[in-house]
């Protein structure tokens, strides 16, 4: 989740920030107290011109104020003790601000929050909540954690074809995980569809997106019970996948 939330920092510091810094007006209005510049001053420090300390005080001003996106910030680096002592409960209050005012990324850190019970109680029906309300707004990470808790039936009544549409939506936009689920989905017969040709498809497309150790010996099991001919096809079935994803996926993980 580390180097997750740091390129969801960056992701955020990189459609808001100009490349030439922050300006000296907004300095001067952050420093009267406007929230919005100093929301824009701490997603400098977070870009290129990295000071996590800086811009944990821009974005602790700027959500003191009530800016739901500082408020999400701040509780990131909180969480990740960047610039600030690491501070679980705070960071959960500030990820729930943000997450009520409808901010998709904050409504799926508190869901992961509430699942391992981080900063709150362990809670599975309150992280299926806040995963829902991401998920609605097509964030796919809280889509592939919502199939997990339909997969399982943590939080929610057990419902695998939910929890492989879930995974499919997931999927559909490039989302590693969304990818791998499926991929287990397919080996694992989940739903009552098994397919290791999909299933190899699947855990490369993964690994390709995110290059994680687990998703290639995912997919290096499934080889080996693969035929030539069945390697084959499931190469096909990547480039296929491909075309018809092509232009539509985020940058890779």
């Amino acid at each position: 989740m580390k180097r997750c939330a740091f390129l969801l920092l960056l992701a955020w510091a990189a459609t808001a920030v100009a490349e030439d810094g922050p300006s000296p007006v907004d300095m001067r209005l952050a420093e009267a107290g406007d929230a919005s510049a100093a929301s824009r001053l701490g997603h400098y420090y977070i870009g290129p011109n990295r000071n996590f300390t800086e811009a944990a005080r821009w974005f602790r001003l700027a959500a003191d104020s009530g800016l739901p996106v500082a408020q999400f910030q701040l509780a990131t680096l909180l969480e990740m003790g960047w610039g600030v002592e690491r501070n679980d409960v705070e960071a959960a209050r500030l990820y729930r601000l943000a997450a009520e005012s409808g901010v998709a990324p904050a409504q799926c850190f508190l869901g992961i929050f509430f699942v391992v019970g981080r900063g709150v109680e362990k809670d599975f029906e309150q992280a299926a909540y806040w995963f829902r309300k991401a998920a609605d707004q097509g964030n796919a990470p809280s889509q592939s954690h919502l199939g997990v808790l339909y997969a399982d039936g943590l939080g929610v009544t057990q419902d695998p074809s939910m929890a492989l549409q879930l995974f499919g939506q997931a999927a559909d936009q490039g989302d590693a995980s969304g990818l791998y689920r499926m991929g287990v989905s397919r080996e694992e017969g989940l739903g009552g569809v098994h397919d290791l040709v999909e299933a190899y498809m699947y855990y490369q497309l993964a690994f390709e997106r995110s290059n994680s150790l687990d998703y290639e010996k995912a997919r290096d099991r499934v080889a080996s019970e693969l035929s030539p001919i069945d390697l084959n096809r499931a190469l096909d079935l990547i480039v296929t996948w491909k075309a018809n994803h092509k232009g539509k996926l985020p940058a890779r993980r």
